[in-house]
């Protein structure tokens, strides 16, 4: 799919294990290129995976002629700037009790008493339930870097309902489950709502918000038929927190992820015939996902 804003050069087929983009990694004739690398498929060193020319400071045609001297495999010109479908955007993934529990932890005496909520506001290697035609799963390492920036805390992803934030109140860290969050909560009412509804068991699973990075992610079609989705790399965790509603029913994908999925079913099923009624609902679904989405 067409970035918007940049013109894009595959120099390998994604591994699909971990990448990170360098942005401004070189110059070419003083024009600026940021590089994506990513780690070899059998081994943990890195390569060049693909090459990004800003239009700002590239033609199509330059870029081109670039990503061709460099033995490109294939070469994708910037999508308009009025594009339909937004360059990146946001997603939630809510993770229910039965998966990532959330505690509260309360430390010390009556004068000096410390309230602390641990949870999991991801987990990696489960696949989740169907989100409208795919099911996903997040790889193991795919937040290095996606944390290093500030991080807040938020109670249904409301900014008006702060709970902590990076690095002073709460703690981010990545392990063999997934993204585990340590908030210091205050005296204020937002966190004492939480801190009760967290231990009577009526607040019990998280979410968070987050971009995936560019070819942070790979897509293939299972023996099974299920096209999966693996998240590869994130570029941005938002905000991490408890929720109300902690199912996937009210997990957000962002539209342009959904127009990745759709674009690879079609693919992987082949064209749609009059019987074909998997196809035809494959087609309907594309219809919806469009009149939701605003796309002429």
């Amino acid at each position: 799919m067409p970035y918007a804003n940049e013109h894009a050069c595959r120099l390998k087929t994604p591994s699909g294990r971990k990448t990170r983009r360098v942005n401004n990694d070189r110059k070419h004739d003083g024009k600026r290129i940021d590089v994506i690398y990513q780690q070899k498929p059998d081994d943990d060193a890195w390569e060049e995976q693909a090459y990004r020319y800003p239009k700002d400071d590239w033609t199509e045609s330059a870029a081109r002629s670039h990503c061709t001297d460099h033995d490109g495999q294939s070469f994708e010109p910037a999508s308009d700037e009025d594009s339909h479908m937004p360059h990146k955007s946001r997603e939630l993934r809510h993770i229910p009790f039965a998966r990532a529990e959330i505690r509260l932890h309360v430390e010390g005496d009556d004068d000096s008493q410390e309230r602390r909520l641990k949870g999991y506001g991801a987990v990696v290697n489960v696949w989740s339930e169907d989100l409208g035609g795919f099911v996903e799963r997040i790889a193991s390492g795919a937040f290095d870097g996606a944390i290093d920036d500030p991080v807040v805390g938020l109670f249904n992803h409301n900014p008006d309902k702060l709970l902590a934030r990076t690095p002073d109140t709460m703690k981010l860290k990545e392990n063999d489950t997934g993204l585990l969050y340590d908030m210091l909560l205050g005296t204020d009412e937002v966190a004492r709502f939480v801190a009760e509804k967290v231990q009577r068991r009526d607040l019990t699973g998280s979410s968070f918000a987050f971009i995936i990075a560019e070819d942070g992610d790979t897509w293939e079609k299972g023996d099974d038929g299920i096209v999966k989705r693996t998240i590869t790399n994130i570029e941005r965790v938002f905000d991490v927190g408890p929720v109300t509603f902690p199912a996937y029913e009210a997990t957000s994908v962002s539209a342009r992820s959904m127009e990745a999925a759709l674009n690879f079913m079609e693919s992987a099923t082949g064209p749609i015939g009059p019987d074909d009624a998997a196809k035809i609902e494959l087609l309907e679904r594309r219809i919806r996902f469009y009149e939701r989405h605003g796309v002429a």
